[in-house]
């Protein structure tokens, strides 16, 4: 702390604010370079999307080669208008908006891996959490949705 008196000129309120403030300032110049690498990985990561057990994001390559398998269940999350825009192969439909959308998807063959996809990854994502919730044990979401799929 570089006072320990307020100098001349300042009421005694400005001096707890700047001592305060260079406290915190110097408490943040402590910090070692590990806990700022700590903090940084922190904040990048608690973005990104987290895995989810049973659950595998496929690039729309893999997620092509894993849709020509035979037992494959191929779901398309989005909505009715989002179809008419076009759907990869032939997918089962089950609207993620509609109130009984988990009734319907849980009602799928938990024996037979699933390929999942919606739009831009987001929908598709809740509901691969949902069916491995839901004891489903093979899972593959296309990373990216359809936009991701119309690029490749």
């Amino acid at each position: 702390m570089k006072y320990l008196i307020p100098p001349v000129g300042l009421r005694p309120l400005d001096f707890g604010f700047k001592r305060k403030m260079l406290l915190i300032n110097s408490y943040l110049l402590c910090l070692r370079p590990g806990y700022w690498l700590l903090i940084l990985s922190c904040i990048i990561f608690s973005c990104s999307q987290t895995a989810i057990k049973g659950v595998t994001l496929l690039d729309p390559v893999q997620f092509e080669e894993k849709i020509q398998e035979i037992n494959v269940q191929l779901v398309d999350v989005r909505t009715p208008n989002e179809w008419k825009s076009g759907v990869i192969a032939n997918p089962l439909k089950i609207d993620f908006l509609e109130s009984n959308f988990k009734e319907k998807i849980i009602k799928l063959n938990k024996s037979k891996p699933i390929a999942i996809y919606c739009k831009s990854g987001g929908r598709s994502g809740q509901a691969a959490k949902l069916l491995s919730e839901n004891g489903f044990k093979e899972i593959y979401d296309l990373k990216g949705g359809i936009l991701n799929w119309n690029k490749k």
